[in-house]
């Protein structure tokens, strides 16, 4: 879903680690991949999801394991986060249901471990129907 999507933080050069950061990002909300033209939408851009509690889920290439990064996915409106730093996926499901007409954002990180620095972020937000 962030098939290219997540956009590199300026002024960040190639490390050694660089071959195994995490590329060709998808995300699927409540089981329903988002498109690559979706992601790339603003962050003003609320896609509708079923009220109650929502599940995000990140994909990507290149087992993270060691590479000297994590995938960090978090509720912009709550503390629900979920810091993955092994394999190919992110999984978070929130703790607090999503009502009707409510609005809320998933933010999408890839953090170096080195001073936790933010590489890439992509937030996707959302509106309960």
């Amino acid at each position: 879903m962030l098939v290219g999507v997540i956009v590199p933080a300026t002024g960040m050069g190639a490390t050694s680690a660089a071959a195994a950061k995490p590329a060709n990002f998808k995300v699927i909300i409540n089981g329903k991949r988002l498109t690559p033209s979706q992601l790339a939408a603003s962050a003003d851009t609320y896609f509708p999801v079923r009220a109650g509690r929502v599940t995000v889920g990140v994909t990507w290439t290149n087992n993270i394991r060691n590479s000297g990064y994590y995938v960090l996915v978090s509720d912009m409106g709550s503390t629900d986060r979920r810091r993955c730093t092994t394999g190919t996926s992110c999984v978070l499901t929130s703790v607090k249901p999503l009502g009707k007409s409510a609005e809320t954002g998933y933010a999408i990180r890839i953090v170096h471990v080195k001073g936790n620095k933010v590489v890439s972020n992509k937030t996707v937000c959302v509106m309960g129907r």
